[in-house]
């Protein structure tokens, strides 16, 4: 994700929270241009990931017994919304970080 350049004040510091870590709060909006990631085993041998033995059980019911969240209407995270351009606000709290989905256009209820 990257922020429209032309609306970053420049020479400010970024936001922090009273404990001093940076605060996430705010609407923030992938770009279209915006693409996943990819395979992270995309460089090793036979794009093999390092499971443990849990991760393996773990993957594989993932590939063959779970369903997409979205093909069953529930929201997607955000490494998806990231990469669809769509529009979601962080609240964060002091031991909490929550993504939410806006609805509607950007910045809109």
């Amino acid at each position: 994700m990257r922020l429209d350049d032309t609306k970053v004040p420049k020479g400010r510091p970024a936001p922090r929270m009273a404990d001093g870590k940076p605060d996430f709060s705010g609407y923030w909006k992938g770009l279209t241009q915006t693409s996943p990631g990819g395979n992270i085993g995309k460089d090793l041998p036979e794009w093999k990931l390092p499971l443990t033995p849990a991760g393996e059980a773990a993957l594989k019911h993932n590939l063959t017994a779970t369903v997409d969240p979205e093909a069953v209407c529930i929201i997607g995270g955000i490494p998806r919304h990231n990469a669809s351009g769509l529009p979601f606000e962080v609240l964060q709290g002091a031991n909490k970080t929550l993504p939410l989905r806006v609805a509607g256009r950007f910045g809109g209820t």
